[in-house]
């Protein structure tokens, strides 16, 4: 309160910040000091160890110490050969940019919104054609069963139907007993008779043919 007294309140308070201020610094100092002291090495000794042994665990025995040293050929040579890794990579990215189609400038968000109302109703549509395919099959498939059931009845209607005229035509023949039914002889031996005429006719016409 006593600066407060001969100066402005604001200007006493400022003085009081920078004397906490100055001897912050001082304590940041000492400090500095005491860890460089404790350290068992200098920060650039310790990152050229570090680099060291990087250098030797990525190229063993063709690791070349030399290149930790700026000033020296192998450093300059292989910051030369990086500078050229560099340089080629980018042009063959250029090289790659350049080969690349030139598309045009980016469609607006109505010809975005046009497109996708474009590839939606593709996708009804194609959904809408394998639904017709779906129900044109089943109907195949379906026809194509009871055309099979149909061919399946008649051929046991006509198994059926065959079954009894074989057995009508058995039972007209033949009698009980397995002999020749006795309404069936006078054809019989018409048959035979008839057979027996046409043979002799056809011989004694043969033997009335001119030498």
């Amino acid at each position: 309160m006593g600066l407060a007294t001969i100066m402005p309140a604001w200007l006493a308070a400022l003085l009081v910040c920078a004397l906490f201020l100055i001897i912050a610094l001082i304590g940041a100092l000492v400090g500095l000091r005491k860890f460089k002291k404790a350290m068992p090495l200098l920060p650039e000794d310790t990152i050229r160890g570090l680099k060291h042994d990087l250098g030797i665990a990525k190229e063993g025995s063709a690791f070349d110490p030399a290149v930790l040293d700026p000033s020296s050929e192998q450093a300059r040579a292989a910051k030369a050969a990086k500078d050229a890794k560099a340089a080629a990579a980018k042009a063959e990215k250029e090289a790659k940019a350049a080969a690349q189609p030139d598309l045009g400038p980016a469609p607006s968000e109505a010809e975005l919104r046009r497109r996708l109302d474009q590839r939606r109703r593709h996708l009804t549509e194609v959904r809408d054609e394998l639904g017709e395919e779906t129900d044109v099959k089943t109907q195949a498939l379906a026809l194509l069963s009871a055309t099979q059931d149909r061919l399946e009845t008649g051929k046991e209607r006509v198994g059926r139907q065959f079954a009894g005229l074989s057995e009508s035509a058995s039972s007209m023949l033949t009698r009980a007993d397995g002999q020749p039914d006795p309404r069936w002889k006078p054809l019989l031996a018409l048959a035979a008779s008839t057979t027996v005429l046409l043979v002799l006719l056809r011989k004694l016409l043969k033997g009335q043919a001119p030498h």
